[in-house]
């Protein structure tokens, strides 16, 4: 009996002890469970936060507010947040470097609304935004147009092979004329490969100043008075450089074509940065417009890309700032908010889009480029090609800013003289942006 009531009370006993631990692990885990929503709670609003500053950020940028000068070209990584007019969210931070290489195939293709109120020349306009924005696609009939059309090549030669122009254009387009330029006193090579698009090719032999700009620019002074508009203005002159260091990022002959034909200039070269890998953001694709102040402040203290590159003469007393060279040279661009820019000075225009500037401020370019081989004026000159050859309708240029800026996430800025980063002012859109060009249906 004594040992049954024993053993009855233990049992009470234990079965207390376990109804106790059991109240005690219920506080246990309802108190944790209440600290991971206190957490989770928490985090959402420093996240709601975080996006109310980046958004903040990101409309200053797209209509021309701030003015620090940090690079922020990674800057908008590993969160969430809204791009563009819509309320679709998107993860930004994934690493998908080669996207960036390929705009027009990343953006959506063009359908839009009505422009016209906005322009005059509607399908020029509509043409032009989609050239600068990388939306616009092959006309399936450029051969036959090209077929009507003369071609002529301006090559600035130092001492590369130049057989690849053969490849590059094909064997679809006759071309008119090849000169080339020389400026090393080295042989040229591939002029047999060239003799395949053209029976004209003619080579010249320049002093080695300025780069591949004074070699544009001397062709341009040189042909000036010849360009009649109304005859040969809708004829194509390609300048290239006698290497193609960066095939990889061609537009395809096609698009380059009919980008020219359609909107007067394009760039060889497809829109990309990369100044560092933090511009390299898969989710972030460059345009060719830049924030215009930014642009126009741009200068570096010195260049060296190959061993020949000496900078003992590199900067100018004259022209500290792109801005300064610009106005001494008289060019005459659109006042809109952004402009193209073409990086790797090589392009295509219409003959009619040099008449654009007059005979004295090209004839000015060559001499400010005359000064030596290395010069910050060749920087300058890369980076106002696009404008200088682009149509000087003011109604275009502002509805490219019109259609582009609701779309900007991010812009590089760069302090001025910085070595790493020349690219000063480039403004970058998502890549699952809906820019539409308005007036297409």
């Amino acid at each position: 009996m004594n040992r049954n009531k024993s053993k009855s009370s233990n049992d009470a006993g234990n079965s207390s002890g376990v109804k106790k631990r059991r109240k005690s692990s219920k506080r246990s885990s309802s108190s944790s469970t209440t600290r991971k929503l206190e957490m989770i709670f928490c985090i959402g609003i420093l996240l709601q936060i975080y996006v109310i500053v980046k958004t903040s950020d990101l409309s200053r940028l797209s209509h021309g507010g701030g003015n620090d000068t940090q690079d922020v070209g990674g800057a908008v990584q590993g969160a969430t947040q809204s791009v563009g007019q819509g309320s679709q969210n998107v993860e930004v931070g994934k690493e998908e470097s080669e996207l960036i290489l390929k705009p027009s195939e990343i953006l959506a293709k063009y359908d839009g609304q009505n422009v016209d109120t906005l322009v005059s020349d509607t399908e020029r306009t509509k043409s032009i935004i989609a050239s600068r924005l990388g939306l616009m696609e092959a006309s399936t009939d450029i051969v036959d147009k090209m077929s009507k059309i003369n071609i002529s090549i301006v090559v600035s030669h130092c001492e590369e092979n130049i057989k690849w122009i053969a490849n590059y254009v094909g064997k679809e387009y006759v071309v008119k004329d090849i000169t080339i330029y020389s400026k090393c006193d080295k042989n040229v090579r591939g002029l047999k490969e060239l003799e395949a698009l053209s029976s004209t090719i003619n080579v010249i032999k320049l002093p080695n100043v300025g780069r591949c700009d004074h070699t544009y620019a001397n062709w341009i002074q040189e042909h000036y008075a010849s360009i009649a508009k109304e005859t040969d203005g809708n004829d194509i002159v390609m300048f290239l450089k006698d290497h193609a260091r960066y095939r990889r990022k061609y537009l395809p002959i096609d698009l380059l074509f009919s980008q020219t034909t359609r909107s007067g200039f394009a760039c060889v070269t497809k829109p990309i940065c990369d100044c560092d890998k933090k511009c390299l953001n898969g989710f972030h694709v460059p345009t060719m417009q830049h924030k215009r102040d930014y642009l126009l402040d741009f200068s570096l203290n010195e260049y060296k890309r190959v061993d020949r590159d000496e900078n003992s003469v590199f900067l100018s007393d004259e022209y500290k700032s792109l801005k300064k060279w610009n106005e001494k040279m008289g060019f005459v661009i659109p006042q809109s908010e952004t402009m193209p820019v073409c990086y790797g000075g090589i392009f295509a225009a219409q003959k009619k889009q040099v008449l654009n500037q007059s005979e004295e401020s090209w004839k000015k370019m060559e001499m400010s480029l005359s000064r030596a081989d290395n010069i910050i004026e060749g920087h300058y000159a890369e980076r106002m090609w696009a404008s200088l050859l682009s149509d000087l309708n003011i109604d275009s240029a502002m509805a490219v800013d019109e259609v582009l800026s609701p779309h900007v996430v991010k812009m590089v800025r760069r302090p001025k003289g910085d070595l790493v980063c020349g690219m000063a002012g480039m403004l970058y859109v998502h890549k699952n942006s809906k820019i539409t060009v308005p007036g297409d249906e």
